[in-house]
């Protein structure tokens, strides 16, 4: 019979293995909690309790924000006056 030797893994092997692994800095975001109900408040509801998910509340934060600038772009749209207005006949 032959005997198989277990080589060590080589640093390459190690880095690789390494990489795999996720970074500690997604541990820290999954611990920090989303209050909604700051973002929406005239909810009715506790919207905690309504979506405890935080893949859920995580776009539901993004969709707050993005109402947000869209609101303030459309602000900034209607304050432009335009630079040469057709006439009227």
């Amino acid at each position: 019979m032959k005997e198989t030797q277990s080589q060590p893994l080589d640093e390459s092997a190690k880095s690789t293995a390494a990489s795999m692994v996720p970074p500690q800095t997604e541990g820290a975001e999954a611990e920090k909690e989303i209050d909604l109900n700051p973002l929406f408040p005239d909810a009715e509801q506790d919207l905690n309790a309504l979506f405890p998910e935080t893949d859920l509340r995580e776009l539901l934060k993004k969709i707050s924000k993005n109402k947000k600038d869209l609101g303030f772009m459309v602000n900034r749209i209607a304050e432009t006056p335009e630079a040469d207005p057709e006439p009227q006949e």
